[in-house]
């Protein structure tokens, strides 16, 4: 699905940078590597030494806490991509620079990929072991201190448990990684796009309020100068004419004293 075009401006307010598309590509793989070595070595690890034990009765070796901060970098990456594309779509305007714009998507499904492979092969392929164990990686307070990031962990979650079998062995060899990827960038592009509207619109609410009250504190200091201003000419106009009554009262006295 294609995002819908933003302008250069908006981008450029968006509280993600842009950036270069190859570039981009390889530091979202390099860090979606660094979740697999992360999650699928270490679970897979914990699983051989805990055999027969509860999946998660091997937590602390699995480290979730470490897999939920390489996780908030790979959804990053994962934002940065979704901007990208959506700026490509915005502003390209030959055949060439539209090519592109696939950069985006194409390494989002190389990450993506790579994640729910870690995460589906960490587990053996237990279905139930996923969704026990992502459910203790989105609760870890690298996700959980912002809620966009928890929801993404748990949307994610989601999309791998619904997508595997009660098959674990089907899971393990023949899990289709690339289709629900395809399936999740629909779904994290219209949300990051609709994430990114919504923060712009209470950005541009919140600076035309920030514009208004400005603009009525000027009004209302000119106000106040204005009525300074009158007054301060009130009461020059009244000293004047008090002094000119008491020159004129002084004259009277001393032509009075002076008699005809």
């Amino acid at each position: 699905a294609q995002a819908p075009p933003r302008s250069a401006e908006a981008f450029s307010r968006s509280p993600h940078p842009r950036a270069n598309p190859s570039s981009m590509m390889r530091t979202a793989t390099a860090a979606a590597v660094a979740l697999l070595l992360l999650g699928a070595a270490d679970a897979a690890k914990a699983v051989n030494h805990v055999r027969g034990q509860h999946f998660l009765g091997a937590k602390a070796e699995m480290r979730p806490d470490a897999v939920a901060k390489t996780l908030s970098k790979v959804e990053d990456e994962w934002n940065l991509q979704v901007a990208s594309f959506a700026e490509c779509n915005g502003s390209a305007t030959t055949a060439e620079e539209a090519s592109e714009c696939g950069l985006a998507p194409r390494a989002f499904q190389r990450s993506c990929s790579t994640v729910v492979t870690a995460m589906v092969g960490g587990s053996s392929g237990d279905k139930a072991n996923v969704a026990e164990y992502m459910g203790t990686v989105c609760g870890e307070d690298a996700l959980a201190a912002e809620p966009w990031r928890q929801e993404r962990c748990q949307l994610l979650s989601r999309a791998i448990v619904d997508g595997m079998s009660e098959d674990a062995y089907n899971n393990r060899e023949s899990f289709d990684a690339s289709e629900l990827c395809a399936k999740f960038w629909t779904r994290v592009n219209a949300e990051e796009n609709a994430r990114l509207a919504k923060e712009q619109a209470e950005r541009e609410a919140r600076e035309k309020k920030e514009a208004e009250e400005r603009e009525a504190q000027r009004k209302k200091e000119e106000e106040e100068a204005a009525d300074a201003a009158k007054k301060a000419e009130e009461e020059a106009a009244a000293e004047k004419k008090r002094q000119e009554e008491e020159a004129a009262a002084r004259a009277a006295e001393a032509g009075a004293r002076r008699g005809p």
